[in-house]
């Protein structure tokens, strides 16, 4: 319960605070911990912007569960595009708005945005899921219909 710590280890791994009251914004430096390779900030009472990712990229995330929140704002471009590597991203069940980035690393796996604000997803996002390179996307319905492969309110990427 309370805020999250501002600064953590450098040698952390695994980081799962899932269902324990906190609350406050996400520390800036989250993403950028070399050896994080878990993260499951979920269920919480978490508010404010997600933090851009800068260098140093974070090579070793691989799963990072932001749901079930009370985030705002747009998703960082830099988020989808300085974390390679990721497999697994929950964010859905927050208060995020404007378009959905769709320069995903290629590697993700599982992406959940729905239960969001989001006015549009990106068209290469929407034909990630249609190529069948992601395994679980769940959006809501009134910003992509992928199943029947087609895109409502999808931009390209210069948009």
């Amino acid at each position: 319960k309370g805020p999250l710590p501002q600064s953590l280890p450098e040698s952390l791994r695994y980081f799962n605070i899932r269902k324990n009251q906190f609350s406050g914004t996400i520390p800036d430096d989250i993403f950028q911990h070399p050896n994080l390779f878990y993260l499951d900030l979920s269920a919480n009472q978490l508010t404010g912007t997600l933090p851009s990712a800068s260098p140093p990229d974070v090579p070793s995330l691989r799963h990072a569960y932001l749901d079930h929140n009370r985030l705002t704002g747009s998703i960082p471009r830099s988020f989808s595009q300085r974390l390679d590597g990721l497999l697994d991203v929950y964010l859905n069940h927050n208060q995020f708005s404007g378009i959905l980035p769709g320069n995903w690393d290629l590697s993700l796996l599982t992406l959940r945005v729905q239960g969001n604000n989001f006015e549009a997803l990106r068209n290469n996002l929407c034909s990630l899921y249609v190529r069948g390179d992601l395994i679980d996307f769940v959006a809501d319905c009134d910003i992509c219909i992928c199943r029947e492969e087609l895109c409502g309110q999808c931009y390209d990427e210069e948009v």
